[in-house]
């Protein structure tokens, strides 16, 4: 099954219960993620989205490997990939069926996570069947509005104090 990083979602969702159709038949399915125009974590986190659209079913199968492929050809340089001698620019992802405990045994690895897609305990994307929609709000650091960002003028402060800094004082 072919998808891209800009699928739209009733696309991704008719794709995805094709793939849960054929692995319900107890067939493995290999969903090919084409890059496209997008950034390289978006096809990782589309990857990942389809992973948890049917674990329940399936489980991936040398998802590190497939992962390591990808990011050689993200970085390969342009000469490699005109000469047609660079990996394609598509992430291969194969799914096995499984059964329900095999499946809920699996998890992913820390390190293809990262720190973009873990909240905290929780895997954005994967773990938001209980969240809260205003969790966004209460889950974000406080910001210090004194560091860094924009600072007032000594001079235009002065000024709107009455202490001074203007040149029509003496007038």
């Amino acid at each position: 099954m072919r998808f891209t990083a800009l699928v739209d979602e009733h696309d991704f969702e008719r794709k995805v219960n094709h793939v849960r159709k054929f692995l319900e038949k107890g067939h493995r399915v290999e969903a090919r993620i084409l890059q496209s125009r997008s950034p390289a974590e978006d096809v990782i986190d589309l990857a990942l989205r389809i992973i948890a659209e049917v674990r329940d079913l399936a489980k991936p199968e040398y998802l590190e490997e497939s992962i390591r492929e990808f990011r050689a050809a993200f970085v390969a340089p342009k000469s490699l990939k005109r000469a047609n001698k660079a990996p394609p620019d598509e992430l291969r992802l194969r799914l096995w069926p499984c059964s329900p405990e095999q499946a809920a045994a699996f998890t992913l690895p820390a390190h293809i996570l990262g720190p973009r897609r873990r909240r905290g305990p929780r895997i954005a994307g994967i773990d938001d069947e209980n969240e809260d929609p205003d969790a966004w709000k209460y889950n974000r650091k406080p910001r210090d509005r004194n560091a860094g960002g924009f600072k007032r003028n000594p001079l235009l402060q002065h000024t709107a104090d009455g202490r001074g800094g203007g040149d029509d004082e003496g007038l």
